[in-house]
């Protein structure tokens, strides 16, 4: 198995078990617990049984399964630490990002490990590393991305505050998270001499022109964020050889 194929898979069992086969009841039982708990422990193990599952069921990788287990459970352990209450502990914004910052990290810092350790042939692209890639992006772009885009309108502060005085039905820091979603992806489009997908993005900025409200501009941020990602997965997918 190549490197290219190996991170793509991993990343894929990475995000399946954390945001497809972890039941609601996991979650919320997460953020109750004030320390170790049995529901920690039990989703570390899924985390390490499609962990060896997606590396082919090879049995060299089970130490390395096993490593990512682990870790992700003393990252999970860390957060409950934080003493957060019940309903910020999973949606919080900073938090979150971080804990799926460091379970990536350690995906990737074992599956090069064990890449290196074990091949013999330092190709790091095979003829199925595309498909693979494919796939790894589109189960990112489902649930895990609904995730994201809640966690950055948490980190900016635009879920719910609202502007004071004459005109109070827009939100706090909306202006500011729409303005950035606006020129990065238009700077991609350019790059990529995509021109006519600029228009999607006057079409979308041309919601608030009458009547603007926050509903409307929560709506806008959602849909930048949400195309941004897809975007950003497509770039991505198409580097590869």
């Amino acid at each position: 198995m190549n490197l290219a194929d190996l991170v793509a898979l991993q990343l894929t069992a990475h995000f399946v078990a954390d945001f497809y086969l972890q039941p609601q009841a996991w979650c919320e039982a997460k953020a109750e617990a004030s320390g170790l708990s049995w529901t920690q422990v039990q989703h570390a193990a899924l985390v390490s049984a499609l962990a060896w599952l997606f590396s082919g069921l090879e049995l060299s990788f089970v130490l390395y399964a096993l490593l990512i287990g682990l870790t992700h459970l003393f990252i999970d352990l860390r957060k409950s630490q934080q003493g957060q209450d019940r309903e910020r502990a999973w949606y919080d914004g900073g938090g979150f990002l971080t804990d799926q910052v460091m379970h990536i990290v350690m995906v990737l810092a074992a599956s090069c490990t064990y890449w290196t350790l074990t091949s013999d042939k330092w190709d790091i692209f095979g003829s199925h590393s595309k498909e693979w890639a494919i796939l790894c992006m589109y189960v990112i772009c489902g649930k895990p991305t609904n995730f994201f885009i809640k966690a950055i309108m948490t980190v900016f502060d635009v879920s719910g505050q609202f502007n004071q005085g004459e005109e109070s039905d827009t939100l706090v820091n909306a202006g500011k998270l729409i303005g950035m979603c606006e020129r990065g992806l238009t700077l991609t489009f350019v790059l990529l001499n995509q021109f006519a997908a600029v228009g999607f993005l006057i079409t979308a900025k041309s919601i608030l022109r009458h009547d603007s409200n926050a509903e409307r501009e929560y709506v806008l941020i959602g849909t930048l964020l949400s195309f941004g990602a897809a975007v950003l997965a497509g770039i991505l997918v198409s580097l590869l050889p």
